[in-house]
């Protein structure tokens, strides 16, 4: 549904419910410990006060849903749509620092490599590494899988990995751009990698 619910984790209660999209929400992050950035298929992008629940901005951010977000830094995210693109934008002021076009169709997922650098993966089957320094592609990795590319998720400064409606999760080396591993992990598509930070654990859900 389009609400996002703010819980206590200790006491299982409801905090608040935030509503506002109008249409599945599909990601979302905090910026800070008090304000929660939101992705929808809405095609919009919204910026919470999660103490008052109140909307800050709403930001329509591209042509189609969005799909995915990532933190880059304390004020800057990048969002990514079914219209192919992935945007950098400013959550002070909520304009748009960067569009980037490459990708030949749905942008599913966001990993964030720096403030400066993040990966993207794509239904047309590429991984694709962008600066938003030169505001350009600085690199494309093209046929990394079989099917759609559902998922990113970086393991550390050098390694990252993909899941795919292929059904394999792959691992990377991002100064190589080469598969070190590719694992037939699910029956089905691998719709999300999850690491944690400082590990060397990968989690696939399919």
């Amino acid at each position: 549904d389009p609400c996002i619910v703010l819980w206590n984790a200790l006491s299982g209660t409801r905090v608040r419910t935030l509503e506002g999209h109008t249409s599945y929400v599909r990601a979302l992050f905090f910026i800070d410990s008090k304000h929660l950035v939101s992705a929808s298929e809405d095609r919009t992008v919204a910026l919470w006060d999660t103490a008052s629940g109140v909307r800050k901005s709403t930001i329509v951010a591209h042509k189609h849903s969005v799909l995915a977000l990532g933190k880059l830094s304390r004020n800057t995210f990048a969002s990514a749509s079914g219209d192919t693109t992935a945007k950098v934008w400013d959550a002070e002021t909520s304009r748009c620092l960067c569009c980037f076009e490459g990708h030949r169709d749905w942008v599913h997922g966001i990993a964030p490599l720096s403030a400066t650098r993040f990966l993207t993966c794509s239904s047309d089957r590429s991984v694709k590494l962008w600066d938003t320094a030169s505001g350009a592609m600085a690199h494309s990795l093209d046929d990394a899988h079989s099917n759609w590319i559902r998922t990113i998720a970086l393991i550390d400064e050098n390694t990252f990995a993909t899941g795919s409606s292929d059904h394999l999760v792959k691992i990377w080396d991002l100064r190589t751009w080469s598969c070190f591993h590719s694992l037939a992990a699910h029956s089905c598509a691998v719709w999300c990698v999850a690491a944690p930070e400082g590990g060397t654990s990968l989690l696939s859900v399919g």
